[in-house]
Parts: C-alpha cells; structure tokens; sequence
C-alpha cells in the first residue's frame, strides 16, 4: 500500500515537471522582443504632440511623446529585461530628416505619421524599409488662425473699394438724368417764368440742372419752382424718379458697407499656409484654398505677419499650443473645421516590434487622456462684437488716420485764415493812413477853391428860391380852379 502510494506521487511529481514549460512560459519570449538593438525611435518635432524634453531621462515630451517612452520602458525596458543603452531616441526638427532616417533603415519606430506620409512610405516607388502602421492618435478637425488686425484693415479695405466701383456708375447716371431733366424744366418755363428760368440756354439750363438735382434730393430748397401747369407735371414725375434713383444709390452704398471681418474667415479663394507633409495641406485645396506650404512653424507664424499668407491651417491641437506659447492677442481662430474623417496621426513600426503584445495592448487602449489634459491648451476664438473694427470705428487705424489728416488740414486752413486776416488789417491800415494823408491835401486845396465857389453857390440859392415862388404860385392858381369848379357844379344840381 505505502508502495503505490508512493509510486504514485512519483509519478504526479514527474508529471509535473515535464508539464511546466507549458503553463509557466517565459514572459520574455511571449512578448515577441525586440532581436535587433539598439531600439532606435524616431520622432518628429510636432507640438503638443511631440516635443523634445530639456530632461535626458525622459527623452521627450508631449501627449505621444511621453505616451511612447511610457511603453518602452513597460514593454521592451521591463518585460524584455532591455537596458536604457538599448533604446535610443532622436528628435528631427524638419520632415525631410525624419524621412531619411526612415527611408535608411535608421529608424525602429517612428512617430508621428500624418497622413501624406503614410501615403508616401506605402507607394510602389518608396524604396526603404517597410514598415507596419498602427492607428496611434486621432484630432478632431483643424483650425484657421488669423491675424485679427490684418483682417479688419482687408474687410475695411474691401469696404472702400467696394464703394467706389459699386457707385461712381450710380453718381454719373444720376447727374446725367438730373442735367437732362433741367434743360426740360427749361423748356417749359423759360417762357413763363424767365425770372427763375433765364431764356438764354447756359443759364437757364444751370437754373433747370440745380432744380433738379436738389428736387431730386427731396431738399426743395424752393428758390426755383416751376409756374406753368406741364413744368409742375414734369416736377412730379421728375420727383418721384428722384426717389427711386436715390433709394438705388443706398441700397449699393449700405450693401458696400455690409462686409464684415467675419466674412472673410472662408478657406475658398484664401491664400493659407501649411506645415508641408500634413493632411491640413490636402484638406485645404480640397476645399478650394490656395495652399502655401512651410518648412517649420516659425516660418510660417513669420509669412502670417508679413502679410504672405491670410492665415495659418493646421491641425486644432497645434493650433492651441501655437496660439498660447506666441500669446498674441491679434492672432485667433476665425474658423474651425470639422472633417468627415478625423485627422489621424499613426505610428510606423519596423520589425519584430511590431508583435509585442504589450507594445500593441498598450497602443490600442491609447490611454492618453492626463496627458491631453496636461498639453493642450484653450484657444481664443474670433469674437464679431468685440474684435471687429469698421471703416468709421475709432479703433480702426485708418479711421485714426484719416480723423488725424482732416484735423490737420482743418487747422491749416484756420491758421491760413487767421494770418490772412491778420495781413489783410495790417495792409488796410496802411492804405487808411495813406487816403487820409491824401484827403489831408484835397481838403486843402477845397479850402483855397472855397472863395471862388462862394459866388457859385449865392447864384444857385437865388434860382430855388423863384423856383419856390412859381410852385406857390402853381398851386394857389390850382386852388381857385377847384373852388370855381365845386361852385358851378352846386348851382346846376340846384336848378335840377
């Protein structure tokens, strides 16, 4: 009995350890680790999503790049018992270097991968190694960044153009029907009202364009009006014609002055700059934008203040981060994107990498959401009311301008007016004391001539005063007429 049992558990012990390699596997082997070293990552510089770390333990930063380093160290550092020396990081500031180091075999993982990059490591003609793509992070749209006084200036520069060639045609008709309109008002009245209608053409036909313009007005300043019964029918109808004319010129005028900054705020027809190799470039000519694409970010921000570019398109994440590190109130989101297929950013791995389950759990999961709590950052959209200026707005600059020019000439016509009075009282002055001297010598020689005119003068006094006496005579001859006649007239109305 003690026999079988312990050849019995002989037999489980022996059981046992044949069967241990299958449930106690190595973790190592099972994680399909990295065979060739170093582990070499790639990744391009491209905020908040990646950003090199001024801290040499951790490599990098940003939302994926801290997420990656995450990995590493719990799946090729830990599980695959890899030293730090295994895996080395590079950060490349320009795209065209990212993608050498891939297209030469440099790069173990790379990260991350728009979406024209993915096209070009995929094409028939790439040459490199290939690599596998895993979907790796995904943004939600893009954004459209302007510069918000450039933009304002742009809208009232439209405005003022607008103006001009929308309504010059509308003042030319108007002074041409208002010129054809006096020389028909002439024609009805020059003959019954010459005083307000001279006969002469050139000026009756002035007196008729000046009624008709201020009549088509409705001013009726009422120094010239028609008398004759067809020159007021014409008045009438010349009249209501006036009110349509001017109700066309404000329509065209309010409708020139209708354009706001916010209409501006479109990809179609809007010259916009792009980081080069990134889906924001596709997305842009596909909505009718004309593309400009840059090299680096600060080439770009440079190409929106020197007036190269209307504004900036790029991924909403980037736009934030760029937005909050320049902290320029003048820049703003003027528009936001929303696309039927999310901005995706993917992850290249190369070899055996590829495979390890921890490594593809982890990238799966893409628990990420401390890390976009950490890095991204709110953006300050374009508001109507408070950020737009218009044409007659005092914040506008060249409203300023203007407002400073007017003063200007204002003050130099003033200051002309007063020097010319000034000049004018100095120089009557002058000629004052030159008459009065000259006065000064006639009154002298009245005075030697007075002597001789004493005669003149006795003379004309005695004519007056006969003249006098021959009225006084005239009118008492008159007076002894009309009692004659009363008598005569008194004696036949007797006898009747």
């Amino acid at each position: 009995m003690k026999l079988r049992t312990m050849s019995s558990m002989i037999l489980i012990l022996i059981g046992i350890l044949l069967w241990k390699p299958f449930f106690t596997t190595d973790a190592a082997s099972d994680q399909a680790c990295p065979t060739t070293l170093p582990v070499r990552i790639s990744a391009l510089n491209f905020p908040p999503l990646v950003e090199p770390s001024p801290d040499r333990a951790k490599a990098l930063k940003g939302v994926l790049g801290e997420f990656i380093i995450h990995i590493i160290r719990k799946c090729f550092l830990r599980d695959c018992k890899l030293n730090a020396s295994s895996v080395q990081t590079t950060v490349f500031n320009t795209t065209w270097s990212f993608l050498r180091s891939i297209q030469d075999g440099e790069a173990t993982i790379a990260f991350p991968i728009t979406r024209p990059i993915k096209m070009w490591l995929s094409d028939d003609d790439y040459i490199g190694p290939k690599m596998s793509f895993q979907e790796f992070f995904v943004s939600p749209g893009y954004s459209l960044v302007m510069d918000v006084e450039y933009i304002n200036k742009k809208a009232n520069d439209i405005i003022v153009q607008s103006l001009m060639e929308n309504t010059w045609p509308i003042i030319v008709f108007t002074l041409l029907i208002a010129g054809i309109s006096g020389i028909i008002v002439w024609i009805l009245e020059t003959y019954f009202n010459e005083e307000e209608f001279p006969r002469s053409f050139t000026k009756g036909s002035y007196e008729g364009f000046w009624w008709a313009f201020v009549s088509m007005t409705t001013v009726g300043y009422g120094d010239k009006t028609p008398k004759f019964i067809f020159g007021r029918l014409f008045g009438i109808a010349w009249i209501l014609t006036g009110l349509v004319v001017i109700a066309v010129f404000t329509a065209t005028a309010t409708s020139s002055l209708s354009v706001s900054p916010s209409d501006l705020a479109v990809l179609e027809g809007t010259t916009v700059g792009v980081l080069n190799v990134t889906s924001a470039g596709l997305e842009a000519k596909q909505r009718g934008a004309i593309v400009k694409e840059f090299p680096s970010a600060e080439l770009l921000f440079r190409g929106l203040e020197a007036n190269i570019i209307d504004g900036i398109f790029m991924d909403k994440f980037k736009a934030g981060h760029y937005l909050h590190s320049r902290n320029k109130s003048n820049l703003k989101v003027f528009l936001s994107v929303d696309t039927s297929e999310a901005v995706k950013y993917d992850l290249a791995v190369l070899g055996v990498s590829a495979n390890n389950s921890c490594f593809k759990s982890a990238i799966m999961k893409r628990d990420v959401d401390e890390l976009l709590l950490q890095y991204l950052k709110p953006v300050a959209a374009y508001n109507q009311d408070s950020d737009s200026t218009s044409i007659f707005s005092g914040a506008s600059k060249s409203t300023q301008r203007f407002l400073f020019i007017t003063m200007g000439v204002f003050l130099c016509l003033v200051l002309l007016g007063i020097i010319g009075e000034l000049v004018y009282k100095t120089m009557w002055k002058a000629n004052k004391r030159v008459e009065n001297s000259e006065d000064g010598i006639e009154l002298k020689d009245v005075k030697v001539q007075s002597n001789s005119s004493k005669g003149n003068l006795k003379d004309i006094e005695d004519k007056l005063g006969q003249l006098v006496c021959e009225v006084r005579k005239l009118q008492e001859q008159l007076v002894n007429i009309s009692s004659q006649a009363n008598g005569t007239f008194a004696q036949s109305t007797t006898h009747m």
